[in-house]
């Protein structure tokens, strides 16, 4: 090899170097990172059933939801919303209406549920239908 390739390979490496070189002190110092992200969250979209075993649809828009069939007697309307995994919703039946609150399981396979009408409180669970 000539003296003139020698050399054009030795500034090639050290351009090489000094492009390295930059990036590292531009990164500060430290070791390049990767960045994860996390998967999101389940929603509630979908068929599932009710501690008693009564079949419900939710539809969900965003962090908003409605429950459009739920098979128990004097069912008339539910809607609410989800963030993360916190879910609230306000429902109403032929003969009463409530809140309930809870927590989406972190699977997205269940919600348990605390749920309140006047004069009376009580647990629900949804399972997510198979």
């Amino acid at each position: 090899m000539t003296e003139s390739g020698k050399v054009a390979i030795a500034v090639a490496v050290i351009g090489v170097l000094g492009t390295l070189a930059a990036k590292f002190i531009d990164s500060g110092g430290s070791e390049p990172t990767v960045s994860a992200t996390m998967p999101p969250l389940p929603g509630l979209a979908g068929a599932w059933t009710d501690k008693d075993g009564d079949a419900l649809v939710i539809v969900q828009t965003g962090s908003n939801f409605a429950v459009t069939r739920w098979s128990f007697a004097g069912f008339v309307s539910a809607t609410g919303t989800i963030t993360g995994r916190d879910v609230r919703f306000d429902y109403r039946t032929d003969t009463a209406s409530g809140q309930c609150s809870g927590e989406l399981a972190g699977d997205g396979r269940s919600v348990t549920l605390a749920c309140e009408e006047p004069g009376n409180s009580y647990a629900q669970r949804l399972k997510r239908g198979a």
